[in-house]
């Protein structure tokens, strides 16, 4: 396979264009070229500015409210690195989102899925779950009340996964919180 412009390959060259002018690319071994984004490395997580949509045919769909989400979130894995902060790397599978699912009482929490290749996440500042109440999982400005906590006050049940995995198009992904289930919690539920 060739590759094009700081090694990439061909096909994520389209991913390098589209995102120059969001951040910078950053050699990072042994996961390559890696996007890091212009933001607030301290306060900024992946998947954190935006809001959860239901759909029938994906289960919860990240509409982000970055200029890079549309690809970010879609393609791709993101980590957190020591050095360089929150990276991207490149996928060229499409995704409603690459997210971890769990559930701890009434809270939902999501966290960016690492690169299949990568044997340990790390620490990462803050843990890497976000979580909001389930009554406001799909509020339109979800990112605003999310909390980034490794244990959440005031909770007493056990933290579970959620693994509602399904497949569409080739595409592997986990679906997440299931709609009927939260509708029996009371919580409203968009038709989409």
């Amino acid at each position: 396979m060739g590759t094009c412009l700081f090694g990439l390959p061909p096909q994520y060259r389209v991913f390098h264009d589209e995102l120059a002018e969001y951040g910078d690319w950053t050699l990072i071994e042994p996961y390559g070229w890696c996007f890091r984004p212009a933001v607030n490395f301290v306060a900024w997580r992946p998947y954190s500015q935006g809001w959860w949509e239901p759909s029938d045919s994906y289960g919860w769909i990240w509409n982000s409210s970055e200029p890079f989400g549309w690809i970010t979130y879609h393609y791709g894995a993101w980590f957190y690195d020591r050095f360089q902060g929150w990276v991207w790397q490149p996928g060229p599978v499409w995704g409603p989102a690459w997210v971890a699912w769990a559930q701890v009482d009434d809270y939902i929490g999501w966290a960016a899925l690492a690169p299949a290749t990568m044997a340990d996440v790390g620490d990462v500042p803050g843990g890497v779950f976000q979580y909001v109440s389930a009554q406001q999982l799909a509020s339109s400005n979800v990112s605003t009340q999310a909390l980034y906590v490794t244990r959440l006050a005031g909770t007493r049940g056990t933290l579970r996964s959620i693994e509602n995995l399904d497949r569409v198009n080739g595409a592997a992904f986990n679906r997440g919180p299931d709609f009927l289930t939260l509708q029996r919690m009371g919580v409203p539920v968009p038709q989409h």
